[in-house]
């Protein structure tokens, strides 16, 4: 029975996204993929493609995973699955994101929330709401971002959506953070590393703790190594890439302000040599050189492509 056979293991590549564990989500994924191609399932390789897309994501490949989610939109479009398609924009509005497209992120979530709103999806109305507002603090547009943040928080919560309200709590952390009130940015902290654990979502313990440990920083308090090393570890667990460069790359910030540069130093150097990796598997030269200046911004050294 290849049809069921691919539904479950789209259903188990799923779940392994959702637990944070990409490696296995993406063999699962790619199992479903060949069956729904050489059987024909066109609705079940849409949403299928669109979970690998993000899986591709997580771990750095990010070309793969932006023609995995052109496709997936490119089916959906085609057999008229409209409600399936918001998810599918968010996808790619995710990706231009961490490759550090933010305008075209900004594009893709819009595009994206108009149409859940239009469908009334509210787990994909909350997922765009949220980028929304993750988007605009990355342009270092505080009032927009709150905004946002506001509005999901209020609809993930009268909606009964935990992941979404949990993923808010460790925006607001960032924001308030960033913000100067550090008060605020640990009550936030708190909530989302317990939510996180709650659900045990490893993509969402990884943030919280590593938000947990940016906040500890800035306190000059006594757990900040522990904490990165713990993100650190659970990153390169699961093979989130996307995170464990820039990951690495806060904690040798740390290191450095700590006066451990000797530490500090080959810190930097991997974080510096995964981004290389991530950036030499772009064949687009544009969308390339948009990744490399996000790197460089970072402060992270590159020493080819």
């Amino acid at each position: 029975d290849e049809k069921n056979l691919s539904v479950c293991l789209g259903n188990l590549g799923t779940a392994y996204w959702h637990l944070g564990n990409y490696p296995v989500a993406s063999a699962k994924l790619n199992e479903a993929v060949s069956i729904q191609r050489n059987i024909g399932d066109t609705r079940g390789l849409a949403t299928t493609l669109n979970f690998l897309a993000l899986a591709f994501m997580k771990q750095g490949r990010f070309e793969s995973a932006l023609r995995a989610g052109e496709e997936s939109i490119e089916m959906k479009t085609k057999i008229g699955d409209g409600q399936k398609i918001p998810g599918g924009l968010n996808a790619l509005g995710d990706i231009y994101r961490e490759i550090g497209d933010i305008d075209r992120a900004i594009e893709y979530h819009q595009k994206s929330l108009a149409l859940a709103r239009e469908y009334n999806n509210k787990g994909a109305m909350c997922d765009n709401i949220r980028d929304l507002g993750e988007d605009y603090f990355l342009k270092g547009d505080m009032k927009q971002a709150l905004s946002y943040y506001n509005e999901v928080m209020e609809l993930a919560a009268s909606s009964k959506i935990k992941w979404y309200e949990t993923r808010t709590f460790i925006s607001l952390a960032e924001f308030y953070l960033h913000s100067g009130d550090l008060a605020e940015a640990k009550n936030y902290m708190e909530k989302g590393l317990k939510f996180s654990y709650d659900i045990g979502a490893r993509d969402l313990i990884i943030e919280a703790l590593w938000n947990k440990a940016k906040i500890n920083s800035n306190e000059k308090s006594g757990t900040v190594d522990e904490l990165f090393n713990e993100a650190i570890a659970s990153a390169r667990a699961v093979g989130h890439q996307a995170f464990l460069w820039k990951l690495l790359g806060d904690y040798g910030k740390h290191l450095y302000s700590a006066g451990k540069s000797d530490q500090a130093d080959p810190v930097f150097r991997e974080a510096g040599e995964i981004a290389e990796t991530i950036l030499n598997n772009f064949s687009d030269e544009t969308v390339k050189n948009i990744f490399r200046k996000s790197v460089e911004n970072k402060g992270i050294r590159l020493n080819a492509g």
